[in-house]
């Protein structure tokens, strides 16, 4: 082999290992932004589905203390005799008492998985 054949073959050598280099850098750039852009869309759906159950932990957090606060007026009212009351007026107590009882295990149920995403959120991150 004289010299012209070893720096053709030095130089193809060459091309080749630049050729896998870019290639490797083409597709790790292109599936790590994939793989970026999928972990964005997860924290964002996260986040956002905190904020959804934080709106929905305000509205029934509202919701009961209105409740509370008509079923207070009914016993500032009435009196704490439940039997002396007027019976529309106990029916009415029923119901406050019903839709209290529904809307704090409808909080309770928010409040659990609110939690379940807080938790999961480190899990996201890294830890961090």
């Amino acid at each position: 082999m004289n010299l012209e054949h070893w720096k053709e073959a030095v130089g193809l050598v060459i091309a080749l290992a630049g050729s896998g280099y870019s290639a490797y850098s083409w597709h790790d750039t292109t599936y790590h932004r994939i793989s970026s852009a999928e972990e964005q869309y997860e924290e964002l759906h996260t986040y956002i589905m905190q904020v959804d159950l934080r709106g929905s932990q305000k509205i029934r957090s509202d919701a009961i203390l209105q409740i509370k606060a008509r079923m207070y007026q009914m016993e500032d009212r009435y009196g704490r005799n439940f039997e002396a009351w007027p019976q529309d007026a106990k029916q009415e107590y029923r119901n406050l008492s019903t839709l209290l009882e529904e809307q704090q295990r409808a909080l309770s149920r928010i409040e659990e998985r609110l939690q379940s995403y807080e938790q999961e959120e480190p899990r996201m991150r890294g830890g961090h």
